[in-house]
């Protein structure tokens, strides 16, 4: 994962879908039984809301995500990495945080 993020960020090709894609990585191989609240941290540090509140961008980057997993069946554009992560407890994770 790792690997595949840095190749990214020195391509200058990291969309919105991969920092959520990351942030849910990265809350997975953490250690503390409160997943779902620690993809909302570090999705909170990821994106910041417009004037209004809202965040349109992290919406927008969870359907985009969505869309990815589901129709190309791959996690930072890599289909390596969609095979050996989780992908029930990624998708959960998913649909349940929430800014």
């Amino acid at each position: 994962m790792i690997t595949i993020w840095k190749e990214k960020a020195h391509n200058k090709s990291i969309t919105r879908a991969d920092m959520v894609a990351y942030c849910i990585l990265k809350a997975m191989h953490c250690k503390s039984e409160n997943k779902e609240e620690l993809v909302k941290i570090f999705c909170n540090r990821a994106f910041r809301p417009k004037q209004s509140g809202e965040y349109q961008g992290f919406e927008l980057a969870k359907s985009e995500l969505r869309r990815e997993i589901m129709y190309r069946e791959t996690i930072l554009g890599s289909k390596e990495l969609y095979e050996e992560v989780d992908i029930d407890q990624f998708r959960i994770l998913l649909t349940k945080v929430m800014l």
